[in-house]
């Protein structure tokens, strides 16, 4: 891009990717979304569950700078989660429920053998096993049900700001399966918390949900697992939403 090209562009629009690149019958695409969706609207979706797309999974929009820091800093928080664990216990198998395209799940491979990622999106998976070959990835329908089709458990499973987009129907299913697949074990948590509980949009489940939980709330979904350690999600200073952007809660089956 030229200087005298650049000047048609907002400083905000600079530091997006390169729209110049971006294929026409991408345009076109898109455009006639926005169109469908105006004339045909939810009538014709209501029974479509929304799919996921890359920049979907983190709400950055100034890719790559910021997008950058954010995945250090949740990195680096999760990582110093995991040293605590084996300090005491060894990490010989993990998993991570709604792993995405593995933007996190990397982390697990540092503590574990064996890390494997679950995933409903065809895409993500395509991308994952891609990026990071050393892990094993499943596609799965529904996370409610893994165990029905998965021969195995883990030491530990991970969650990272994905039960928040559940309903609490969903959330407490899926939270029984990982209990399943983790028994003995440890569960990490990375959801968003708040003294009072909040949604957005919780019309349906195949409808846009973010839903932040008490901790309490997680503290009963879990049972009989302990809450044993929880800290601060740190994310980039000029996060909009520091207030609370989303808490690590660390449980233990402390059944055996």
């Amino acid at each position: 891009m030229t200087k005298d090209e650049a000047k048609y562009f907002t400083d905000t629009e600079m530091q997006l990717y390169d729209i110049t690149s971006m294929p026409l019958t991408y345009i076109l695409k898109s455009l006639f979304i926005k169109i469908r969706r105006k004339t045909w609207g939810k009538i014709g979706a209501k029974n479509d569950r929304i799919v996921w797309t890359v920049s979907g999974v983190s709400d950055v929009t100034d890719f790559p700078a910021t997008f950058n820091v954010r995945n250090y800093w949740e990195r680096n928080t999760i990582r110093s989660v995991l040293q605590e664990i084996t300090q005491k216990h060894h990490i010989s198998s993990a998993c991570e429920f709604g792993c995405g395209y593995g933007r996190i799940i990397m982390v697990l491979k540092e503590f574990a053998d064996k890390v494997v990622g679950f995933e409903r999106e065809e895409h993500f998976i395509k991308i994952a096993k891609s990026l990071l070959p050393d892990i094993t990835f499943y596609k799965v329908e529904s996370f409610d049900d893994i165990e029905r089709n998965y021969d195995g458990t883990f030491d530990l499973s991970m969650t990272n700001v994905f039960l928040q987009h559940l309903t609490d129907e969903k959330c407490q299913k899926t939270i029984e399966c990982i209990k399943k697949m983790t028994a003995d074990g440890h569960v990490l948590l990375i959801e968003k918390t708040d003294e009072k509980e909040t949604t957005i949009n919780q019309a349906n489940e195949n409808e846009f949900i973010s839903r932040a939980r008490t901790l309490n709330t997680y503290k009963r979904m879990m049972e009989p697992y302990k809450l044993i350690y929880i800290t601060r999600r740190i994310l980039e200073p000029t996060y909009p939403l520091q207030r609370n952007p989303c808490s690590l809660m660390l449980f233990k089956d402390d059944r055996a």
